[in-house]
């Protein structure tokens, strides 16, 4: 991330005029800086010189207004973002993951259903609807999304993470335990796959002390946990508040508003 910025900040510098360089910029001051101020104005700036860029109201939703638990801003960022790029398959995921959050469940069923025409192997589709179908009740439905997602991303550590919770959820928790233990083998620790597992499986201390890991190690990851649903539990923490507040997201949880 800091390379990133750094290679962003450059480009700036050597054509203020292009939109791309503040795009970049926008999204790691907020998923890494967690300078929502600066990716604010970053964002704007972007989308004021290329007003056409889709990429820029796309990131703008999904890595400020998400975290920020902006809904409507969120969804119209996506919106305006499908409008000029309607065939991009991880737009058409992130527009999913949008609508599932901010609890239009049609809407997510239908960005889904468009995104697997274009490319049926984007993990991030099969998560963002399982995520939807989770939130709604459809815990078959969901586990079923989950499964998909795993097959395509070759079992990436989110995919597990994913699949798990909702397995915890509906009751089967030595399938749980068994991706649990998946998740702690692979090569590289992903402390907020293993906080969602962790959180499925009722270990909220082991939940929030590896989400605290996510947010001492600036994940990237750490800006989905004040949108993400799975999380209202914890609300009540005051761990789980400190975390919100390191990043600059205190106050209201997901719980509050979703």
């Amino acid at each position: 991330m800091p390379l990133g910025k750094a290679a962003a900040e450059s480009s700036i510098r050597l054509d203020p005029g292009q939109a791309l360089g503040y795009t970049e910029l926008g999204a790691i001051q907020a998923a890494f800086d967690w300078n929502w101020t600066g990716a604010e104005r970053s964002f704007r700036q972007a989308s004021a010189l290329q007003p056409s860029l889709a990429l820029a109201p796309h990131l703008y939703g999904a890595t400020c207004c998400l975290p920020s638990r902006r809904w409507p801003d969120a969804v119209t960022a996506i919106e305006r973002a499908l409008e000029l790029n309607p065939f991009d398959s991880m737009l058409r995921a992130a527009a999913t993951h949008v609508y599932a959050v901010a609890g239009t469940y049609r809407q997510a069923m239908e960005s889904h259903s468009l995104g697997v025409e274009i490319n049926a192997h984007s993990p991030l589709l099969y998560r963002s609807i399982g995520l939807a179908h989770q939130k709604n009740g459809r815990l078959d439905l969901a586990i079923e999304a989950f499964r998909t997602a795993c097959d395509v991303s070759a079992r990436a550590p989110l995919s597990l993470a994913a699949l798990g919770n909702a397995l915890a959820s509906a009751g089967e928790r030595d399938q749980a335990r068994a991706l649990l233990n998946e998740v702690r083998a692979a090569p590289r620790i992903n402390a907020f796959a293993l906080a969602v597992l962790e959180l499925g499986l009722g270990d909220m201390d082991e939940a929030l002390g590896w989400l605290e890991k996510t947010v001492d190690d600036r994940e990237p990851y750490a800006i989905l946990m004040p949108a993400d649903w799975r999380f209202s539990g914890l609300a009540g923490e005051s761990r789980y508040r400190n975390l919100l507040g390191w990043m600059g997201q205190g106050g209201r949880t997901a719980a509050g508003v979703g």
